[in-house]
């Protein structure tokens, strides 16, 4: 009895003196809430909220392998907003944080954007990933991936509707 006391308290003192790995993905952090409020700022045109999130030097890679400025995309970002009636995010938005074994913070997140051109459109459905890395709570880099055939395929038939309706009052 002595003896399986003793080999169930080695047993017990092995498991408790194991290092223990520490949480690398979670489900809620402040990174996660600031990226929820990043996309949201994306899709509302808040270039305000997008500057207070994002650090000065920022990386984006937007569905593309060279980097733009945040400046860069902000111009961008203005250049096509007059042409939209609206634009969201669906509600059906995935986040996860991990932290990785190089100690950086990466958030991912899958989410859809809706919109829809003005004039006679209509409405476009895109999916999107979008990896942020963080640190000191801004995010440093980042990497996001969408299909933009369904909105390029609208702007061609708005750009025939326009030609044809211009060609009519002539």
């Amino acid at each position: 009895m002595k003896k399986l006391v003793c080999i169930i308290f080695a047993l017990i003192l092995f498991n408790a003196c194991q290092e223990k790995e520490p949480q690398r993905y979670f489900s809620e952090s402040a990174e996660i809430e600031s990226s929820k409020k990043l996309v949201g700022y994306f899709a509302s045109h808040d270039y305000e909220g997008i500057k207070e999130i994002y650090s000065d030097s920022v990386k984006i890679y937007d569905n593309s392998v060279n980097p733009m400025s945040l400046a860069d995309m902000i111009t961008g970002m203005k250049a096509n907003e007059d042409m939209m009636e609206y634009m969201k995010v669906k509600d059906s938005s995935e986040y996860e944080m991990v932290l990785t074994k190089d100690n950086e913070t990466w958030v991912n997140c899958w989410y859809t954007i809706v919109g829809k051109f003005k004039g006679p459109s209509t409405e476009i459905v895109v999916p999107c990933h979008s990896t942020f890395q963080f640190k000191d709570g801004k995010v440093v880099k980042e990497y996001s991936y969408y299909n933009l055939l369904p909105v390029y395929q609208e702007m061609e038939k708005l750009s025939d509707t326009t030609a044809v309706d211009t060609m009519a009052t002539k």
